[in-house]
């Protein structure tokens, strides 16, 4: 990947107004991975939408950080279920 289709990590949080350690724990669950790109922590372009999906649903329903683990693997069955939906069509 090229290095601009990386985000600085502290850049995401200042505009989304959340805390580095948000995305910290989204790592350590292992729900995204941070690049380190030139000393900086970076998200992929590609992981934006997913971590925009989580933050909008931790705000909505004022889940903890470590409820995100299970939003993120019902999410994923969802994902899932409907492409199968699709396949029966």
């Amino acid at each position: 990947m090229k290095q601009d289709e990386f985000i600085i990590i502290e850049e995401f949080c200042s505009f989304h107004e959340v805390e580095v350690s948000l995305l910290q724990d989204l790592e350590e669950m292992g729900i995204i991975e941070l690049i380190n790109i030139e000393e900086n922590l970076c998200i992929s372009c590609e992981t934006v939408y997913k971590v925009e999906r989580l933050i909008r649903l931790q705000r909505s329903f004022e889940l903890r950080n470590q409820d995100l683990d299970l939003i993120d693997t019902l999410l994923k069955r969802i994902d899932q279920l409907e492409k199968e939906i699709k396949m029966l069509k």
